[in-house]
């Protein structure tokens, strides 16, 4: 069953400088129980895209001109701004970058999830807490009880983390989008990160779109993967496929650069260049510059093209 579909969205900031495409026709699915990775370099639209889809974007300078985004048949586009205060946490939340500048440093780790409980249920500070108490337990918090009466910056960094887990999915809602959720973490604890993820998601059947420039977080927990690029979807596919067998340049240069246990390289291939300025987009294909197999044909329009039932990809040499 879907629970999320966003259609042909465009988002735009209108700057001093000009009008900058933000997020261009994206297009893309949740189903129930799935999880969906978004994935490209810092600056590719990825965060832009999730806080357009939460609504959350400041206007101005932020616009989405375009598209709808329907949660089940409810498009937010068109949602007013009281209706989207029911919708967000309890239907729809979100798991931002950074716990230290989404957690408020004023106050406690339950009185943050207490009142988002309460903000949506008709409860007293009692139950709520009791409930906060279990949500924290749920993403296995170490002494839970405690954690309730601590400020965001008595926690490490995992525990923060965990707090964010607990107070977006406190309310239990369908979809879940995660953003960059282990960036700022040590290995060990990124595993444990990613793999509460996985299990909460099996446990509640919840969505989760999962944005991350890391493919091999991708490999351990997504079911498909779209490649954003510049604004644009470069590819989509299913994970597996999409591992096995990359077909935009883009694609294949971020997984080149993985470090990998059966090759030894003293220097990791490394992509030249840098995502374009929003503002200065060039003709075509909006890798080329940066592309080694970039060829005339490809400073001409490039469109989003079916290469099998469930692979699509911007690019004419797959495509023509």
């Amino acid at each position: 069953m879907c629970v999320l579909r966003v259609e042909n969205l465009r988002t735009e900031l209108r700057l001093r400088q000009g009008t900058a495409v933000a997020v261009s026709d994206l297009s893309l699915t949740l189903q129930a129980g799935e999880t969906v990775a978004l994935v490209g370099e810092s600056g590719c639209g990825k965060t832009t895209a999730a806080l357009s889809i939460m609504r959350l974007l400041s206007s101005p300078p932020a616009y989405t001109t375009h598209g709808r985004i329907l949660l089940r048949d409810e498009d937010l586009l068109t949602a007013s701004p009281a209706r989207l205060r029911q919708l967000r946490g309890e239907r729809i939340s979100m798991i931002f970058q950074e716990p230290m500048t989404a957690l408020d440093p004023l106050f406690t780790i339950g009185t943050q999830i207490t009142e988002t409980i309460r903000a949506h249920r008709r409860c007293g500070r009692a139950e709520a807490r009791e409930q906060a108490l279990e949500a924290l337990e749920r993403v296995h918090m170490r002494t839970p009880r405690a954690c309730l009466d601590l400020y965001p910056h008595q926690l490490s960094g995992g525990m923060r983390q965990r707090a964010m887990i607990a107070m977006a999915l406190c309310l239990g809602p369908e979809v879940l989008i995660a953003d960059e959720p282990t960036t700022a973490l040590d290995v060990t604890v990124q595993a444990g990160i990613l793999d509460l993820l996985a299990e909460l998601r099996a446990d509640s059947g919840m969505a989760m779109l999962l944005i991350t420039h890391n493919l091999a977080v991708v490999s351990k927990v997504a079911d498909r993967v779209v490649v954003m690029y510049a604004a644009e979807v470069m590819e989509r596919a299913p994970t597996a496929e999409l591992l096995e067998r990359p077909l935009h340049p883009y694609t294949q240069a971020l997984m080149q650069s993985l470090p990998r246990m059966d090759r030894s390289l003293e220097v990791l291939p490394a992509i030249r260049g840098s995502v374009p300025n929003l503002l200065e987009m060039p003709p075509g294909c909006r890798f080329a510059a940066r592309c080694d197999l970039a060829q005339p044909a490809c400073r001409q329009e490039q469109r989003l093209v079916a290469v099998a039932d469930s692979h699509s990809v911007r690019c004419w040499r797959r495509t023509g």
